[in-house]
């Protein structure tokens, strides 16, 4: 019952972002969820009836409530949105929120840039930092061992477990790595990544594409 409210009002602007911190580490790669809220205060009355049934824990931050729980994401309602995320990611947005003289991306030479390559109405937009996901991609690589690490830590894995996975891990590559791409040259030649999916009669369409890199 709790959740009728909050489906019924949400939506259906959606904002899905990926980000990666640095310097590069295990947990550089951070998410966060922004669903628009039409009636907030329907949506805070369920998320705080469901809060008690699953055992989250609310405190207030910038002004607003934050939902949190050990074993999982973060939420709020916060600018017009549901939000949700680990909660560090929560909180940096609920300070973007407040913040008017906050950088933006939309802001930006480059997203304004990249935004003119795509055309209005369609349903789903994404944008790629490609460079920046293609040096992660290659950290991952390179540091397999600590990335596998981190994640089983946060399944609960015990240490020795964890040990005893990388050891079989590092026999089944044969102690041979990947040799891993070249990204300056990859970066040379390749800029952010673009896309947007329009539908209409015919079905659906997607277009994307590189930029030329600045």
């Amino acid at each position: 019952a709790a959740a009728g409210p909050i489906l019924q009002t949400l939506g259906p602007d959606t904002t899905y972002a990926e980000y990666i911190e640095t310097p590069l580490r295990a947990d550089s790669m951070k998410m966060l969820l922004a669903l628009r809220a039409g009636d907030p205060l329907a949506i805070t009355n369920g998320v705080e009836q469901m809060a008690g049934m699953a055992g989250l824990e609310s405190r207030v931050f910038q002004g607003d409530t934050i939902w949190s729980s050990p074993f999982g994401p973060s939420i709020t309602i916060t600018g017009g949105n549901l939000i949700i995320g680990p909660v560090e990611t929560v909180e940096s947005a609920m300070r973007q929120v407040v913040n008017a003289d906050a950088a933006r991306l939309s802001e930006t030479p480059r997203f304004k840039e990249a935004a003119s390559f795509t055309s209005p109405g369609a349903v789903y937009y994404s944008w790629m930092d490609f460079g920046a996901a293609l040096e992660f991609t290659v950290w991952n690589l390179e540091n397999w061992d600590e990335a596998m690490r981190s994640e089983l830590e946060e399944l609960g894995f015990a240490d020795e477990e964890i040990d005893q996975w990388i050891e079989d891990e590092r026999e089944f590559r044969g102690g041979d790595d990947f040799p891993p791409p070249p990204v300056d040259v990859i970066r040379r030649h390749l800029g952010d990544l673009v896309g947007e999916t329009h539908i209409d009669e015919k079905g659906v369409h997607f277009r994307g594409g590189w930029l030329t890199p600045n």
